[in-house]
C-alpha cells in the first residue's frame, strides 16, 4: 500500500500524520508524532515570527519530515495556518522551510482551513448525523463548517483561539472573576456574528477534534468521571459536562493542575481559556453536545489530495459499513458464516419487536456485532470471544461513538460462553440503565442465530417466529439437514429465555416439501429440559 505524509504548522504545535492508502481509498492510520512549539505566542502578541520561533519551527519540520520519510511515506502536504498567516514575516519562514527541511508550505486561509477540517470530520461521523456543525478550535483562530453530505452550506472562521485568549487575559494563576468575564466579552466582540448564523442554519450535530476539544473531554471522561479514557470511537461531551470541566480548571493553579487525569501538562496554560471559548460557542449555536473526533487539518489534507489524484470511492458515506468490513477482511473470519448470523440476527429482530421495543440504532448494533462477533478467531478459537472483544475495542472503527463500540464489543464478548458478570470489565464499561439492558436482548438474540448456522453451511433460507405469552416458536425454512442447527440453537436459548421470560420452541421445515408431508414429518421439540 502507498503511504502518504501530511505535516499542519499551527499556532500551538507541528504535526505529522502519516498514513496507508488501500485500494479503495480508505486511510489506515500508520503514525501521529508531535513537536510542541507556539509559534503563536511571537505572532499573535507582536504580529512577527522571532528568529527563536523560526528556527524552533524549521527544526520541528525536519524532524517530522525525517520521520515521514524514514516511514518511506511521501510528503504530499506541508499547510501552515494562524499563526505563519497573520506574521509579516510569515515569508521568511516559508523560504528556511523549503530550505532546510525540503519541502514545500502552503501558508492556506481561515477559510480553506476550515473546507479540509470538515473533509476530515465527513470521513468520520456517518451521514445519519447531517446536517453536521464542524467546530476546530485552534491557537489563534476557530473554525466552523456547517454540511449535508458534500455540500458546503456555511463556512465561517474567527480570529480567536486559545493560545490568544490565554495571552490576553492569562494574568492571573488561577484566573480571577474579571478575567473570565474579560475573555468572554473578547470572545462576544469577535465571535457573536459568527455563532449566529451558525445557529441560524438548523444543524443536527455539532462535531469537533481539534487538539482543545479532545483535552477537555478526556479531562471529563478521567477526571470527573473517574473512568479509562475511551480506546476508539468519539466522545460525547455535554454542555453539562463542560461545565463540571471549566469549574475544576478555574480553581486550579498551572501546578495544581499536573495532578488532573486526562489533562496534558503541555495544555495547562491554555486549558481555561480552552474550556471557556468552547462553552461560550455551545452556548451561542444552541448545541447540546459535541462528538469528539479524531481527525483534523492532518487528515483533510490527505483526503484533499487523494480526491485530486482520482480516487473518489474515499468520499463513500457508508462509514460504518466500510470500517467493520475492513476489520472482518483482516481478521480472517469465515465472511459467508458472519454475513449469515448477521441476517438471521436481524430477522429474530424484525420479528420478536414485540419483545424487545428496540429501535434502528440498536438493530445497526446486531448487525454489526453479529458480522463481527468471530472476529477473534484470528488470535485463537479458544475464548475467541474475548478476543473479539478486545479487537472491536481497538479497531479504530470509523463512524462509531465511543458508547458504540462498547456495545459491539459486548455483543461479540457474550456472543457464546458464559453469560455476564457483573466483575467482567467489558459489562463494567456498559451504562448499568441503557447499555446492559439492551446488549442482554442483542446477545439473546445473536446466540440463537449463531446456532442456527453452527455448522457453517448456511442452510436455513428463512425463518418464521409467533409471539406466544409464554414461549417464541421458531420455524425454519432449511434447504438441507440442520438437526445440528437446532441443536445449538436450544443450547444457546437460555439466555432468551431469562431476558424476554419465554421458552424457544423450534421445529425445522425443508424447503420445497408439500404443506401435508411437513405436518406430518415435523414436530415442535420443546426444550424445557434447558432450564432445569
Amino acid at each position: 500500500m502507498k503511504k502518504l505524509a501530511a505535516i499542519d504548522i499551527g499556532t500551538n504545535s507541528i504535526k505529522l500524520l502519516v498514513a496507508s492508502v488501500e485500494e479503495d481509498g480508505f486511510l489506515e492510520i500508520v503514525s501521529r508524532e508531535k513537536e510542541t512549539i507556539r509559534l503563536g505566542s511571537d505572532t499573535l502578541a507582536s504580529g512577527r515570527l522571532s528568529e527563536e520561533a523560526i528556527e524552533a519551527g524549521v527544526e520541528a519540520v525536519q524532524t517530522l519530515a525525517r520521520i515521514a520519510r524514514a516511514a518511506e511515506a511521501e510528503i504530499v502536504g506541508v499547510v501552515a495556518t494562524c499563526a505563519v498567516r497573520e506574521a509579516s514575516n510569515g515569508d521568511e519562514f516559508v523560504e528556511a522551510v523549503a530550505t532546510r527541511a525540503g519541502v514545500a508550505v502552503e501558508v492556506i486561509s481561515g477559510e480553506e482551513e476550515a473546507r479540509l477540517i470538515n473533509l476530515a470530520a465527513r470521513s468520520e461521523f456517518p451521514a445519519e448525523l447531517d446536517p453536521l456543525l464542524m467546530i476546530d478550535v485552534g491557537g489563534g483562530s476557530t473554525e466552523f463548517v456547517v454540511s449535508r453530505g458534500s455540500r458546503v452550506l456555511l463556512t465561517e472562521s474567527v480570529p480567536m483561539g486559545v493560545v490568544r485568549l490565554a495571552q490576553r487575559f492569562g494574568r492571573n494563576d488561577p484566573p480571577s472573576e474579571d478575567d473570565l468575564r474579560d475573555m468572554k466579552k473578547a470572545v462576544r466582540a469577535v465571535a457573536r456574528r459568527a455563532a449566529q448564523a451558525v445557529r441560524k442554519t438548523g444543524f443536527r450535530t455539532c462535531v469537533g477534534s481539534s487538539g482543545t476539544i479532545q483535552s477537555l473531554s478526556m479531562v471529563h471522561e478521567a477526571a470527573v468521571q473517574g473512568r479509562e479514557p475511551v480506546r476508539s470511537g468519539h466522545r460525547i461531551l455535554t454542555r453539562r459536562g463542560l461545565k463540571s470541566v471549566n469549574r475544576l480548571l478555574r480553581r486550579t493553579t498551572l501546578k495544581e493542575k499536573l495532578k488532573i487525569a486526562g489533562l496534558d501538562p503541555r495544555r495547562r496554560d491554555i486549558a481555561v481559556a480552552g474550556g471557556l471559548l468552547l462553552a461560550w460557542i455551545l452556548k451561542r449555536t444552541g448545541a447540546d453536545e459535541i462528538l469528539v473526533g479524531e481527525r483534523g487539518l492532518r487528515e483533510g489534507v490527505l483526503l484533499d489530495y487523494i480526491l485530486r489524484h482520482g480516487e473518489k470511492r474515499v468520499a463513500d458515506r457508508d462509514l460504518r459499513a466500510r470500517s467493520v468490513d475492513r476489520l472482518l477482511r483482516r481478521s480472517n473470519a469465515d465472511t459467508a458464516h458472519a454475513v449469515e448470523v448477521s441476517r438471521l440476527a436481524l430477522d429474530l429482530f424484525d420479528q420478536t419487536h414485540a419483545l424487545h421495543q428496540l429501535a434502528g440504532a440498536e438493530r445497526e448494533w446486531l448487525r454489526y456485532g453479529a458480522l463481527l462477533h468471530d472476529v477473534g478467531c484470528s488470535v485463537g478459537y479458544a475464548k475467541h470471544q474475548r478476543h473479539s472483544a478486545y479487537l472491536i475495542s481497538h479497531a479504530d472503527l470509523t463512524g462509531f461513538s465511543a458508547q458504540e463500540i462498547e456495545v459491539l464489543a459486548a455483543v461479540a464478548r457474550y456472543h457464546q460462553g458464559s453469560l455476564p458478570k457483573s466483575s467482567d470489565e467489558t459489562w463494567q464499561r456498559l451504562d448499568p440503565s441503557y447499555q446492559r439492558p439492551v446488549v442482554e436482548k442483542l446477545v439473546a438474540l445473536l446466540r440463537i442465530a449463531d446456532g442456527l448456522d453452527q455448522t457453517h453451511r448456511q442452510v436455513a433460507t428463512s425463518l418464521a417466529c409467533r409471539v406466544r405469552s409464554r414461549r417464541l416458536e421458531l420455524e425454519i425454512s432449511a434447504r438441507a439437514d440442520c438437526e445440528a442447527e437446532l441443536t445449538a440453537a436450544r443450547k444457546r436459548a437460555n439466555l432468551f429465555r431469562k431476558v424476554f421470560g419465554r421458552k424457544v420452541l423450534l421445529r425445522a421445515v425443508p424447503v420445497g416439501r408439500s404443506e401435508a408431508v411437513r405436518q406430518k414429518s415435523l414436530e415442535i421439540v420443546p426444550v424445557d429440559a434447558l432450564w432445569r
